[in-house]
């Protein structure tokens, strides 16, 4: 008798959150239909019915297998069967299928049976388009890919610098060399305005000691520091109503999860101040911001999970909103579009140059095609001072920043443009809040951590310099 061909994968569903499996899975399997219809005693038997069935284990209960396409050889005596299983037990067991079949004879016994799990629709698949098969990345067959995963573009360091491939594919370094790093920078998200006199203050973070210096803090000379946070925590700033501007560390545990820690005194949720909050893991992408009050920032994340991109964001009173934004290929982009205050879920497209965001204000759709797949689009702000945030990147090759503006409706053959920076020598830096709420175009050479602006962001302006931390800081 043959036994069914198993474990050739179609596609894997996505799950409605980033479980550590997926509910269910669909592969193709290829069957000798019915030994009944060969001929019993010389006489041959009529197959009046046939069904693909499945138990979890060799004795479990008897389901019916969802068929979504069949493909039969009635002259061969073959079929080919899209099914749809079920992960058993929310686990990766494997699941006996076979066929069944009904004749004059009656019903005959398990036909061509052999076992499936979502691990067989591995073998095929290559989620991340990085040229190696699930089946090798999924070393444990979790559904996700973990540190322990080999070459995820995602969220795998080959070269064991401490910067995962994708960070250093955003750098334009090299993610095999470990020579070849990029510089880091302090996750905003919010204006660092400690004074709150309307000016962002110069701040870095030393990961050596876990300290914060804040430059002009008050008046201008007076520089504060602070400790907070450990080698090899993601830095970040943040605002809370009331609070004003603070430090916050996120920091990835043993297990690869991710704790965020914000300085006292903590998060301001609607069932108390919280310091240490478990939200994300390791290969996410943090994106705190204003995503409920303009006045306060939110935990958040990006995770690219089987080929589309979830944002996840932290509301106040501990739930959370998840959103499916973009696909692989895309990078997070997210900032105030409309005007409203609060952060707009957006990704940018470098294969077609296209931002897609979705207006938080009334949920509709806006698409802006402008940009290069070699620019940084990490750059945000309000360049022009409307309170709406513009389109904005840096392109190195060049040295100079592009902005479709708001005024202009984003309109991508009216950009803005100024020259500043050098490709190999600057990045450009987190954003810095100018007079009257104006985000002010920078750019740092990270070897000697000196600054470069222009004042009002005038392209012809004369560059002004400040150095302000070491080559080793994350500077913001």
């Amino acid at each position: 008798m043959k036994r069914v061909l198993l474990g050739v994968p179609l596609l894997l569903l996505l799950a409605a959150e980033p479980a550590r499996a997926l509910p269910t899975y669909r592969v193709r399997v290829t069957a000798e239909l019915c030994p009944e219809s060969q001929k019993y005693m010389g006489t041959p038997l009529q197959t009046h019915s046939y069904a693909v069935k499945f138990r979890i284990g060799p004795y479990g209960d008897v389901f019916d297998a969802t068929v979504l396409n069949q493909d039969i050889d009635a002259d061969a005596n073959t079929g080919v069967f899209d099914l749809e299983l079920p992960t058993a037990n929310g686990k990766s067991l494997p699941l006996h299928v076979f066929i069944e079949c009904t004749s004059s004879f009656g019903t005959g016994p398990e036909s061509n049976s052999g076992d499936t799990s979502p691990c067989d629709s591995l073998s095929i698949s290559d989620i991340d388009g990085d040229g190696i098969t699930d089946v090798l990345e999924d070393v444990n067959c979790n559904g996700y890919f973990d540190q322990g995963d080999t070459s995820h573009a995602e969220n795998y360091d080959s070269d064991g610098d401490g910067a995962r491939d994708l960070v250093e594919y955003y750098a334009n370094t090299d993610p095999t060399t470990m020579a070849s790093a990029p510089y880091p920078k302090i996750v905003k998200g919010a204006p660092f305005d400690p004074d709150q006199d309307g000016m962002a203050n110069h701040v870095v973070w030393r990961p050596e000691s876990g300290n914060w210096y804040a430059r002009d803090v008050g008046t201008p000379g007076n520089h504060v520091v602070t400790q907070f946070g450990l080698p090899g925590d993601i830095p970040f700033v943040w605002n809370d109503q009331g609070v004003g501007s603070n430090y916050g560390v996120v920091r990835r545990i043993p297990n690869g999860d991710y704790q965020w820690y914000f300085r006292s005194p903590g998060l301001q949720t609607t069932s108390g101040p919280v310091e240490i909050l478990p939200y994300g893991g390791f290969g996410d992408i943090i994106i705190p911001g204003p995503w409920e009050n303009s006045e306060r920032t939110n935990p958040a994340f990006a995770r690219l999970y089987y080929n589309a991109w979830q944002f996840w964001i932290y509301n106040f009173d501990g739930t959370s909103r998840v959103q499916l934004w973009g696909k692989a290929g895309d990078f997070p982009k997210v900032a105030d579009y409309d005007g409203d205050g609060l952060f707009d879920i957006a990704v940018f497209r470098p294969s077609a140059a296209e931002t897609w965001f979705i207006r938080s204000s009334d949920q509709s759709v806006g698409v802006v095609s402008f940009g290069s797949g070699t620019a940084d689009h990490t750059v945000r702000g309000d360049f022009t001072g409307d309170g709406i945030q513009d389109v904005a990147f840096w392109e190195p090759i060049d040295g100079r920043f592009w902005t479709a503006t708001s005024e202009t409706n984003f309109d991508p053959l009216s950009p803005f443009t100024m020259q500043l920076g050098l490709y190999g020598i600057h990045l450009p830096l987190s954003y810095m809040r100018g007079p009257g709420d104006k985000d002010i175009y920078m750019v740092i050479d990270h070897q000697f951590g000196l600054r470069a602006w222009r004042d009002d962001n005038d392209p012809m302006g004369t560059i002004n310099y400040l150095q302000w931390g070491l080559s080793y800081d994350h500077h913001g």
